[in-house]
């Protein structure tokens, strides 16, 4: 194992700027590019969401899309999502870009990357919060001269804030680097792992005391003193790749979000969006995938709730076709959420949404009453001459029904199956995803179809009351493919 651990001296670049008042500003439909990248719940029925805007270039090398010229904001909402307030997140002479928002020891902690303005050196954006949102720290965290590009954090039993970053400072080649720190943005240790390489993610294990950073192929195992213990292939590595999202379920099991190759029909051609949730040991405990027939789709995030459920979602008929830049492109995309249960595949409604333009989904956050937080881009390409989005909010309920969006009313519900679990009707609500008629169809467990109908305008019901209890599928479908489908419940 080779590692090298700096420790602090005369070389620690610790450029803190504290405000002894926070500069607040918000500004909606404004000309700027506007994105959101995270989003929690501060508390019940007010919410946290980091975003960056600023005016794209791409004139520059691709790997600074979207940091070139932005820097970040803290925006505070309300339960229906009306945003009350907004936190500069800006330092002199970098460009900040915040990716992570996290709770720890009652301090809000933001975390990102922060480039010079004359891209001679880039470091890790550092905020920290009292939960009143007063300000405690703004700054960054590195060694001068060096580039430290952000990739993600996580909490030890210490409370101390174990970041992972890549460097390409001491070989020609990038490292990982671990960079320990508090809530007060102190310092602790900066540690340069000379054997592995690549952006991963990082997941403090509380039950082995060991750190596992994961990318979308393997899980390389630390110790508390980040010597490397082992490294380990999930199974699943030819069927999984661009692993986005890593969400610890307990002490002994984490899910991971990404896009899987999965076998479909000879003609169809899909990139899923799915996730496994694996023990310690890296065993499938289970896995789950939303099935769109003909699709490439984009992951968006995953995040459960007290009672099992699984919210996991992204962005249906995404562009993979390498077009540039990214998010930009003159096409109508759709948001795309499913409700499964966590440990038995149960799916308990799928929903496809918005469509109407190009959106992304960036984020999700699951709130304290179970609702799920979305947070998402819109593109108007259709009518705006400018490289320029918008963010844009939703929650939905248990049902899978939107109930608050920003700005209001921006979105189209486009296709949903409800209630689920229901009783003796089903209704299905569907905005016209495509000009040609669809229909409803539900299977029991064996494949018989036990009812089936032509969807009339935006909202259809049947009638089940005949139907015995059990779990059935239900597929939507034009005259040519499915377009959805799902587990429908009846109790």
């Amino acid at each position: 194992m080779r590692y090298i651990t700096i420790f602090l001296g005369l070389l620690l670049f610790n450029n803190s700027i504290s405000f002894a008042q926070s500069i607040r500003s918000y500004k909606i439909h404004s000309p700027e590019d506007e994105t959101v990248e995270a989003g929690l719940e501060l508390q019940p029925n007010k919410y946290l969401f980091l975003t960056r805007h600023g005016v794209f270039s791409d004139t520059l090398n691709m790997s600074w899309w979207g940091i070139y010229g932005y820097n970040s904001r803290l925006y505070v909402s309300d339960s229906n999502l009306s945003i009350e307030d907004s936190i500069d997140l800006s330092i002199p002479n970098y460009y900040t870009v915040a990716y992570k928002i996290q709770v720890i020891r009652d301090t809000v902690i933001i975390l990102g990357r922060a480039i010079k303005t004359d891209l001679s050196e880039e470091h890790i954006f550092f905020s920290s919060f009292t939960k009143e949102l007063d300000t405690i720290q703004t700054g960054i965290l590195g060694i001068q001269g060096n580039h430290e590009l952000f990739f993600d954090a996580d909490t030890n039993s210490k409370g101390q804030i174990v970041i992972t970053a890549i460097s390409n400072n001491f070989t020609s080649s990038h490292h990982n680097l671990f960079i320990i720190t508090n809530n007060k943005k102190e310092l602790i240790n900066y540690i340069v792992d000379l054997t592995s390489s690549g952006y991963v993610r990082i997941h403090y294990n509380v039950a082995s005391n060991t750190y596992h950073l994961i990318n979308a192929q393997s899980v390389s195992f630390y110790d508390t003193n980040f010597c490397k213990l082992k490294e380990k292939d999930f199974p699943f590595k030819n069927q999984f790749f661009n692993q986005y999202y890593v969400m610890p379920v307990n002490s002994y099991s984490y899910a991971l979000q990404g896009i899987g190759f999965f076998k479909r029909l000879k003609r169809e051609s899909s990139l899923d969006i799915s996730y496994y949730l694996v023990d310690t040991g890296l065993s499938v405990v289970d896995s789950n995938y939303i099935y769109l027939p003909d699709s490439l789709d984009n992951a968006g995030g995953l995040d459960f709730n007290t009672t099992d459920s699984i919210f996991m979602g992204g962005t249906h008929n995404t562009n993979w076709s390498g077009s540039y830049p990214p998010q930009f492109e003159h096409e109508n995309h759709s948001l795309v959420l499913q409700c499964s249960n966590l440990y038995t595949n149960d799916i308990y409604w799928t929903t496809i949404f918005a469509g109407d333009g190009n959106y992304m989904m960036k984020n999700l956050f699951v709130t304290s009453n179970n609702q799920c937080i979305v947070m998402a881009t819109y593109y108007d390409w259709q009518t705006n001459p400018l490289q320029e989005r918008d963010i844009v909010l939703f929650k939905i309920d248990d049902n899978g029904m939107v109930t608050s969006s920003n700005p209001k009313n921006s979105y189209k519900q486009n296709l949903l199956v409800y209630p689920n679990p229901g009783k003796n009707i089903i209704h299905i609500k569907h905005n016209t995803l495509s000009n040609v008629t669809c229909y409803f169809r539900l299977e029991d467990i064996i494949g018989n179809v036990v009812a089936e109908q032509k969807l009339n305008g935006v909202l259809t019901t049947i009638d089940i009351h005949f139907l015995p209890k059990g779990a059935y599928t239900y597929t939507i479908s034009d005259n040519c493919k499915r377009l959805v489908r799902g587990v429908w419940i009846k109790k």
